[in-house]
């Protein structure tokens, strides 16, 4: 007996009367159930065909049924409304800050028009920042091979152009 419970004695509770309390308890890492649901979400609405959202969603069925009711409503919501819309072949909308890819063109030379006349650094830099999520948006809306110039993406062509813009900017080092 004394030999089970000390193989088997903290399981049970005998690390209880243990007075440093060595092996009682475990901190488990709390489930950020939000951004987990948040991500699954996001997920759902990339997909584009509906073999890839089933193939999804069955191997992800088994942890969407163990969360909580509010974040298991956001998901399988989003999981039927997408099931909708490519059964229906209805317009998928674009999950981004352009709703088309017009938009996202007529931002492009926008933004090279304005990173070549703006004489600023402090404007430039602050626009730097008020664009930055379009920017990294353009790649998404503007995938096609034929957005590509000299094997750069849009939104790589986008930052080397304002990069270099804060270059020309920048004042020399005192030397």
């Amino acid at each position: 007996m004394k030999r089970a419970f000390m193989t088997f004695g903290n399981p049970f509770g005998l690390a209880l009367y243990d007075k440093t309390q060595a092996n009682v308890g475990v901190d488990v890492p709390e489930t950020d159930w939000k951004k987990i649901s948040h991500d699954m979400v996001n997920e759902i609405n990339g997909i584009t065909e509906m073999t890839t959202l089933q193939t999804f969603w069955d191997g992800k069925r088994h942890e969407v049924e163990n969360m909580p009711e509010t974040f298991y409503d956001s998901v399988d919501l989003a999981y039927a409304s997408r099931v909708k819309q490519l059964a229906d072949g209805s317009p998928i909308p674009i999950p981004y800050r352009f709703q088309s890819v017009k938009a996202a063109l007529d931002f492009l030379k926008e933004f090279g028009e304005y990173v070549n006349d703006c004489h600023d650094l402090t404007d430039l830099v602050e626009y730097q920042g008020r664009t930055r999520r379009m920017i990294d948006d353009l790649d998404r809306i503007l995938s096609a091979e034929k957005y590509m110039k000299d094997g750069k993406k849009p939104a790589q062509r986008a930052r080397e152009l304002i990069d270099n813009r804060l270059g020309e900017l920048t004042p020399a080092a005192a030397e």
